[in-house]
């Protein structure tokens, strides 16, 4: 069985793209969730190996601040949708609380994890 992800993403297409880009791959999704306010419950429910969330969420909790309610010790896979819908990914090893907007290839998102 692959890793464990939870998904968090305000946008239903996003999450179905991510979870059948994952799925295919091996890994298992373990949950989604649309708002970051949800999401601290679930992670701790799930306890899964990574996040990939969408950091531009602004409904309730920024996808930012979901972040540092989570636990400090998770890897996180920080998905932006920008203003032209180019895809850029961060990876936050564990107890990392950086951004970097970074193009990433086709593989990127899949090599991240």
């Amino acid at each position: 069985m692959g890793k464990r992800v939870l998904i968090i993403n305000d946008k239903s297409l996003k999450r179905r793209l991510i979870r059948y880009a994952l799925s295919k791959h091996g890994y298992e999704i373990v949950g989604e969730i649309r708002k970051g306010y949800e999401a601290v419950s679930l992670y701790n429910e799930c306890r899964p190996d990574l996040v990939a969330i969408d950091i531009s969420m602004h409904q309730y909790y920024q996808g930012a601040m979901v972040i540092f309610l989570i636990d400090s010790k998770a890897r996180n896979i920080i998905l932006e949708d920008t203003k032209n819908q180019d895809l850029n990914i961060k990876v936050l090893e564990p107890g990392e609380m950086d951004y970097e907007v970074k193009p990433p290839d086709d593989n990127q998102f899949l090599e991240a994890i």
